[in-house]
C-alpha cells in the first residue's frame, strides 16, 4: 500500500518548505502486494449494503435495572430522520441513517435469545453545528483540553438549565499506583516547552436538564471499580484502530451511526498529538507501548523491531504476564502485525492474522471485520482475551483524495457500519455468555484537507486524535465527555483491566483508575457539540516545536521514499524473472540482484542519517528505567488442560555454560576458542561484551586501526541484564553452531503421561549491517536418538535489529513429545556477511548469550564442564611442520602436492581440522602460549608482552628439551630477517623474553640444516620441534617482485589456489624425509609423532577468497615405536572436530606438560590417533 502513499512523499520535502510544515508525509505498507494507484483501491467507495434498519446496539449481560430518576437503558436506534432518548439525554436529532445499511442477515453471531430494547419516541430534528479544523497560524497555542482540569476549576457561564450539577465523581480510590504524567514532548534544548492550554469551553460541562435530578453518578463508584482491579480475571478487552480519522468528520456526518452509538454507550475524548510526529509508526507505537516517540524512537513506517525490546507493546506485557490470556491482531497494514509480532512476548504467529489488499481498501478492511467477528464470536467464556483489530481504509482514502473529499467521508462512514457490525457481534456474545466486553476506539492521527500530503507534521487537522472508551460494566457514564483523555493511555489502560502491573515508563495511565482522568469526565448538554468545540481549539505548537518536527519527517521520509521505489522496481523485475524468457529473465535477475544491494545500502545510509536527525530533535533523548522483559524462570499452565492448570515444577537451565562465562575470550574477537560444554561445528568464539573492533585483521607487520566505538563487538547495555562478560560469537569465517545433548531419561514419567513442558530462550543478535543472524533449535529425540519433534527461536537478523549491535531476548514454549529421552540444543550462527572490503568480508557476526532450555520436571541444573577425557599416550618427541595458507580442498587431490597426498593416503588424516583465525602469525601464537591476546597483525618480532605461561616454559620447567628450526636462517642470527628467512616464520620471537633475548634464543632456534644433525641421536633430538619453510616454500609466496604479486591474487581469485603448492609439497618431501629416515625415528625405543598441518586456509586477507571457514589439512604419523606403543597406523580417517587448541593438548599430553589455559584444557583431545581412544570415545564429552 505504498504507491499512491510516496508520491505524496515525493511531494512533502517541497511541501514542507512551501507550507511551513503544514503538510504531511503518508504512512505506508512496505509490502509490494499492497500496492495500488486505482480509485476502486481506495476507501472511497460504499460498501452497498442492502437496504433496511438493523440494530446496532450493544445488548449488555446483567445490567441493573433503569430506577426512578436514573439512567434509562439505551433503545434501537430510531429510522432516518427519527430522533431518540437515550440514558436520559436527548438526542442530537441527526439522522442516523447509515449509507450502508445492513440487514439483521448480515450480523455474523446469531445468538438464541437476545432481546432488543424498544426505541424511545422520536422528537424534531435539531440542528448541530459541524465542526470544521481550521488551521491556525503556525506558532500560536496548543489549545487542548488540560490533563488535570478539574470541572470545578472551570468557569462555567450562566446557562438556562435547571441546578446544573458537577460530573466530578468521587475520589479514586484504587490499589493501582498511577504512572507518573507524561513528559513535555521533545525535551531537548533547541525544543521549547509547549505552552499551557486554555479552558474548555462551556458546553463541555454544561448538563442536560433532561437529565432527571441532574446526578451523575460513576458506576458503581470508583471504590467498587478499584474491586474490579483487585480481581480482573477474566477481561476481555477489544481495541479498534481506524488510521488517520479526523473525529471532526465522524461528528459531521450524520451517517456515521456505528460511531455515534458507540459514543452513547462510552466515554470520549477529543485528543491531539501535537509536539509529537503525526506519521503513522511512531503514532502506532505511542497507542501500543505507552510511550511516546521522545523514548520509543520511532521515527517512521520502515519497521524496526529493536525499540519493541526496550518499550515492550501491550501484546509483550499481556503475554509475559499471564500466557495464559488470549492475544490476537486483526490487521491489513503489516506494520501492525510486525509490532505485535516484536519483543520478547510477541502475539503467536497463528493469532497473528494479516490481511493483504483486496480489491479495493473497503473490501479490505471487511475481511478484517469478519476476522474480528469471528475471533470475538469463537472466544471461550471465562478466557481473558485481548483483540486489536485495524482498518486502514480512511487513511488511505485521506491519501488519495484528501481528507476533505467525498471519498474520505464514505470510508468513515464505511468504517463506522463496520464498527456496528463488531458491536453488534459484542451484544450478541455478552448476551449469550453473560460476560462483558471493554471496547476502545482510537486512531494514530487526523488528514490534511487537500489530496497530496497527508499528515507527518502538526497542522491541527493532522495532530487530532480520539479515544473512545467503553469499559466493561459501567453504564452510568454512557455519553459522558472525558477532557484529559491520551492515545498513550491505551495501553496502560488495557494492562491493568487484566490485573498486569504497570511500568513507570508509561507515558500514559489507566483511564478507569487514574484520578486526574477520572476527575476530568464531564456530562455535556450535547456530546457532539462539546466534542466539536474541543476540536476547534486545537492549534499548533511553538515554531521551534513545529520546525523540529517538520525536519525530522522530511529526513525520516528519504528512506522511507527509497525503499519503497526500491520494492516498486525489483518487484517489476521478479515479474520478468518468474516469465522465465531466455536469457532476459536471467539478466532482470541480476539487475534485480543489483538494485537490491544498492537500494538496500541507500536505504541504510538515509535511515542512519535520519535517526541522527531524528534523536537531535528529540527521538529516543529517553532512556527506559524499566529493565526488558525476561522470560520467566517457572512455567505455568503452557499448553495445559483445563484439568492441568495447577502450576508445575520447572527444572533448573539444563544447559551447561549457558551463557559463554566458563572458558577464555578471544581478546581479538576474533579467532576461535574452545567453548566448555558445548561441541562445535566451524570456528565458533567467545567475545568480552565492549570488545573494540578492528579494522582489517590483515597479513600485515602493523596493526590497523580499531575502528570507532559505536562499530565495536556488542557492548553489556546491549545484551541481557544478566548476561555477564561474555557472549557466544560466530567468528572470524563461514558457519557455525554450538550444540549439547540434554539427556532427559530422569523425566521420562513426567514426559511420558502427555503433559511435560518445554521453555526454550536465549538473546540473539548481531553487528550493525552484518547480515549474519542466529537463532536456536531444539530437537526431542526418543531413547535410540531417533527424532520426534522440534522447536525453534530467531533467527535474530539484520531487520529484526533494524542494523543496531546487539542482542534481542526471543522464547518459546511448548509439549514435549512423549518418548522423549533426550534433547539436542543447537545455537545456530549463521554467517551471511557481504559487506565490502575493510569489513571482514567473511566474520560471522551472529551473536547469542544466556541460552535457557528447561522442561516441566524436578531436574537439576546440570555441572560446571569438565575436562574430556584424553587417552593421548606418552611420547618422547613430538616433531610439527608448519605450512602456510592453503585450506583443505586446495590440497587433497590437487596435482602439485603428490608428495602430501602420499602421506595422506598413507597416515592418519584429521579431516575435520581448523586453524583459529586470520591472518597467519596468530595462528601461530595461539599454539604457543594458548590463547587469544588481542594480536590481529603479523608483528615481526616481540609484540606480546602480557602472555602469561609459555609451552616452552613448561617444556623447560620439566627438564625437556625443545628447539624451532627455520630454512635459511642464518647461523647464530635467528633474531635477523635475511634473503628469503624471516624471523616471524617461527612464532616463539614473537613473545617477550625470547624475541628480546638473544642468548636464550640462540639455544633453541636453528637453521633447518640442523635437524639432520640433532635427529642423529636421541641425546641431541629435541622431545618439541617446529619446521618452519622460508618465504619462497612455506605456500604463501614469495611476493618479491611484481610478478610474484600478479600470481599471488591470481591465485586469490582462483577456485583451487595453488599458487606456492608445488614449492611447498617440494619443502616436505624433503623435511619429511629427512625425519623419517632419522636414527631416532627408527629407534624402538623412542616414541615419536610428526605432525605436518597450516596456519589458516587461502582467505589470509580476509578478503572472502579461499574462504574454507579454515577448513585445513592436518595428517598424524607415528613412528614405528609410537605404533608399538598404542598409536594407530594408517591410513585412516579421523571425524572429530579438532583445531590448533586440540593440537597443543596432544603436544601437553603426549608429553606430560600441564595445560596453559581453559582453550587447550577444554579442547577435544586428538584420540581418535591412539587406538585405546577408539574404545574410550572421542571428542568433548558433557
Amino acid at each position: 500500500m505504498h504507491s499512491i502513499k510516496q508520491v505524496c512523499l515525493g511531494v512533502a520535502v517541497a511541501g514542507m518548505v512551501a507550507g511551513g510544515g503544514a503538510t504531511a508525509v503518508a504512512h505506508a505498507e512496505p509490502s509490494a502486494t499492497d500496492s495500488t494507484t486505482s480509485t476502486g483501491a481506495t476507501g472511497s467507495e460504499s460498501k452497498g449494503r442492502a437496504a433496511g434498519g438493523t440494530s446496532r446496539s450493544r445488548n449488555r449481560a446483567a445490567q441493573p435495572a433503569p430506577t426512578a430518576g436514573a439512567p434509562a437503558e439505551r433503545g434501537v436506534p430510531g429510522s432516518a430522520g427519527s430522533a431518540t432518548t437515550t440514558n436520559g439525554k436527548t438526542d442530537d436529532g441527526r439522522s442516523r441513517g447509515s449509507s450502508r445499511n445492513h440487514s439483521a442477515a448480515d450480523l455474523t453471531v446469531p445468538v438464541a435469545g437476545t432481546e432488543t430494547a424498544q426505541g424511545a419516541p422520536t422528537s424534531a430534528e435539531t440542528s448541530v453545528p459541524t465542526a470544521v479544523l481550521t488551521d491556525s497560524t503556525p506558532g500560536s497555542p496548543a489549545a487542548q483540553p488540560a490533563a488535570d482540569t478539574t470541572v470545578s476549576e472551570i468557569s462555567v457561564p450562566e446557562i438556562s438549565v435547571a441546578e446544573p450539577v458537577s460530573a466530578t465523581p468521587p475520589p479514586a480510590e484504587v490499589s493501582v499506583t498511577p504512572a507518573d504524567p507524561a513528559p513535555q514532548p521533545l525535551p531537548v534544548p533547541l525544543l521549547p516547552v509547549l505552552p499551557a492550554l486554555p479552558a474548555l469551553p462551556a458546553s463541555a460541562v454544561s448538563v442536560s436538564a433532561a437529565s432527571g435530578t441532574g446526578s451523575r453518578v460513576r458506576a458503581a463508584s470508583a471504590v467498587a471499580q478499584a474491586q474490579v482491579l483487585a480481581d480482573p480475571p477474566p477481561a476481555h478487552v477489544l481495541l479498534i484502530g481506524t488510521d488517520g480519522t479526523n473525529l471532526s468528520k465522524i461528528l459531521a456526518d450524520p451517517a456515521n451511526v456505528g460511531f455515534f452509538d458507540l459514543m452513547d454507550q462510552s466515554v470520549t475524548g477529543a485528543a491531539s498529538i501535537v509536539g509529537h510526529t503525526t506519521i503513522s509508526g511512531p503514532s502506532w507505537s505511542t497507542i501500543l507501548t505507552g510511550a511516546w516517540d521522545n523514548k520509543t524512537g520511532v521515527i517512521n513506517n520502515l519497521f524496526n523491531p529493536a525499540p519493541y525490546d526496550s518499550w515492550p507493546t501491550v501484546f509483550n506485557l499481556l503475554e509475559a504476564y499471564d500466557s495464559s490470556i488470549d492475544t490476537a491482531v486483526v490487521a491489513d497494514w503489516r506494520y501492525m502485525n510486525d509490532i505485535a509480532g516484536a519483543g520478547a512476548f510477541p502475539v503467536a504467529e497463528a493469532d497473528n492474522h494479516f490481511y493483504a489488499f483486496d480489491t479495493s481498501w473497503a473490501d479490505t478492511d471487511q475481511l478484517v471485520v469478519d476476522k474480528t467477528i469471528e475471533l470475538i464470536s469463537g472466544t471461550a467464556a471465562e478466557t481473558s482475551t485481548f483483540i486489536f483489530s485495524y482498518q486502514v481504509q480512511v487513511d488511505e482514502a485521506g491519501h488519495a483524495y484528501g481528507g476533505g473529499s467525498a471519498e474520505y467521508k464514505q470510508a468513515v462512514t464505511n468504517v463506522s457500519d463496520n464498527i456496528a457490525e463488531i458491536m453488534a457481534a459484542v451484544g450478541a456474545w455478552e448476551t449469550a455468555t453473560g460476560e462483558d466486553w471493554t471496547v476502545i476506539v482510537t486512531t494514530d492521527h487526523g488528514h490534511q484537507q487537500s489530496v497530496g500530503f497527508g499528515h507527518g507534521f502538526q497542522s491541527p487537522n493532522e495532530t487530532s486524535s480520539f479515544v473512545i472508551f467503553d469499559l466493561a460494566g459501567d453504564s452510568a457514564n454512557d455519553g459522558n465527555q472525558n477532557l484529559a483523555y491520551s492515545t498513550a493511555d491505551v495501553t496502560p489502560t488495557i494492562v491493568s483491566l487484566f490485573g498486569a502491573p504497570l511500568r513507570s515508563d508509561f507515558d500514559g495511565v489507566p483511564m478507569q483508575s487514574d484520578a486526574a482522568v477520572l476527575n476530568s469526565i464531564v456530562d455535556p448538554v450535547d456530546l457532539q457539540q462539546a466534542l466539536s468545540e474541543a476540536i476547534s481549539m486545537f492549534g499548533y505548537p511553538d515554531i521551534g516545536t513545529d520546525l523540529a518536527l517538520g525536519t525530522r519527517t522530511v529526513f525520516a521520509s528519504i528512506p522511507y521514499f527509497l525503499d519503497g521505489f526500491v520494492t516498486t522496481i525489483t518487484d517489476q523485475l521478479q515479474a520478468i524473472v518468474d516469465a522465465d524468457i531466455f536469457l532476459v529473465s536471467t539478466l532482470a535477475g541480476v539487475t534485480q540482484f543489483a538494485v537490491q544491494a544498492i537500494g538496500d545500502a541507500l536505504v541504510a545510509v538515509t535511515q542512519a542519517v535520519a535517526r541522527v536527525v531524528a534523536y537531535a530533535t528529540g527521538a529516543g533523548t529517553i532512556a527506559p528505567t524499566d529493565p526488558p522483559l525476561t522470560a520467566p524462570t517457572q512455567s505455568a499452565q503452557v499448553l495445559l488442560t483445563a484439568a492441568q492448570t495447577a502450576l508445575v515444577t520447572q527444572s533448573e537451565n539444563l544447559l551447561t555454560n549457558p551463557g559463554a562465562e566458563f572458558g577464555d575470550p578471544a581478546l581479538s574477537g576474533n579467532s576461535a576458542v574452545t567453548i566448555p560444554g558445548w561441541t562445535v561445528t566451524g570456528t565458533p568464539t567467545v567475545i568480552q561484551y565492549g570488545t573494540p573492533r578492528n579494522f582489517w585483521p590483515v597479513g600485515l607487520s602493523f596493526p590497523m586501526p580499531d575502528l570507532p566505538s559505536f562499530m565495536s563487538f556488542p557492548k553489556a547495555n546491549s545484551g541481557p541484564p544478566d548476561g555477564g562478560v561474555q557472549f557466544f560469537g560466530g567468528g572470524n569465517v563461514a558457519d557455525a553452531t554450538l550444540t549439547q545433548l540434554v539427556d532427559l531419561g530422569a523425566a521420562s514419567t513426567d514426559i511420558d503421561t502427555g503433559a511435560a513442558t518445554y521453555n526454550l530462550s536465549g538473546w540473539l543478535g548481531g553487528w550493525l549491517f552484518n547480515l549474519s543472524s542466529a537463532s536456536v533449535k531444539v530437537d526431542f529425540l526418543d531413547s535410540n536418538k531417533t527424532y520426534l519433534g522440534t522447536a525453534s527461536i530467531g533467527p535474530v537478523g539484520v531487520l529484526e535489529r533494524f542494523f543496531n549491535t546487539g542482542l534481542k531476548q526471543r522464547q518459546t514454549a511448548g509439549a514435549i513429545p512423549i518418548g522423549t529421552r533426550y534433547a539436542q540444543v543447537d545455537v545456530i550462527l549463521d554467517q551471511r556477511n557481504v559487506l565490502p572490503l575493510g569489513f571482514n568480508i567473511d566474520y560471522n557476526s551472529a551473536f547469542a548469550d544466556n541460552i535457557s532450555f528447561t522442561i516441566s520436571s524436578d531436574l537439576p541444573a546440570p555441572p560446571d564442564p569438565t575436562p574430556p577425557v584424553s587417552t593421548v599416550g606418552e611420547l618422547d618427541h613430538v616433531f610439527m611442520v608448519y605450512m602456510e595458507n592453503k585450506g583443505y580442498d586446495d590440497i587433497v587431490g590437487s596435482p602439485n602436492a603428490p608428495y602430501l597426498n602420499s602421506l595422506i593416503n598413507a597416515y592418519g588424516l584429521a579431516q575435520n581440522y581448523y586453524g583459529l583465525t586470520h591472518p597467519s602469525l596468530p595462528n601461530y601464537y595461539w599454539v604457543v602460549n594458548g590463547i587469544d591476546t588481542g594480536i590481529t597483525y603479523e608483528c615481526e618480532q616481540v609484540c606480546i608482552f602480557d602472555h602469561g605461561t609459555l609451552l616452552t616454559d613448561n617444556i623447560d620447567a620439566a627438564g625437556m628439551t625443545w628447539r624451532g628450526y627455520a630454512q635459511s636462517q642464518p647461523p647464530g642470527k635467528p633474531l635477523e630477517n635475511s634473503g628469503d628467512y624471516s624471523v616471524s616464520e617461527l612464532p616463539f620471537v614473537a613473545f617477550d623474553g625470547i624475541g628480546n633475548n638473544e642468548a636464550y634464543a640462540v639455544q633453541h632456534l636453528f637453521p633447518l640444516e640442523q635437524m639432520a644433525i640433532d635427529l642423529s641421536s636421541s641425546e641431541t633430538a629435541p622431545n618439541f620441534a617446529w619446521y618452519a619453510a622460508n618465504e619462497s616454500f612455506n605456500g604463501e609466496g614469495p611476493i618479491d617482485s611484481i610478478f610474484d604479486v600478479l600470481k599471488f591474487f591470481g591465485s586469490q581469485l582462483s577456485p583451487t589456489h595453488q599458487y606456492n603448492v608445488a614449492a611447498l609439497d617440494q619443502f616436505l618431501s624433503e623435511t619429511v624425509s629427512v625425519v623419517l629416515n632419522s636414527e631416532v625415528w627408527q629407534d624402538p625405543a623412542e616414541r615419536s609423532v610428526l605432525v605436518v598441518t597450516f596456519d589458516e586456509d587461502n582467505d589470509n586477507l580476509s578478503l572472502g577468497f579461499g574462504d574454507e571457514g579454515n577448513h585445513i589439512v592436518t595428517v598424524v604419523i607415528p613412528s614405528p615405536a609410537a605404533i608399538a606403543a598404542g598409536m594407530r597406523s594408517g591410513p585412516f580417517v579421523a571425524t572429530d572436530h579438532y583445531n590448533h587448541y586440540s593440537l597443543l593438548r596432544m603436544i601437553e599430553d603426549s608429553l606430560g606438560l600441564p595445560n596453559l589455559t581453559n582453550n587447550d584444557k577444554f579442547a577435544p583431545p586428538m584420540n581418535e590417533f591412539w587406538t585405546d581412544g577408539l574404545t574410550a570415545g572421542a571428542g568433548i564429552q558433557a
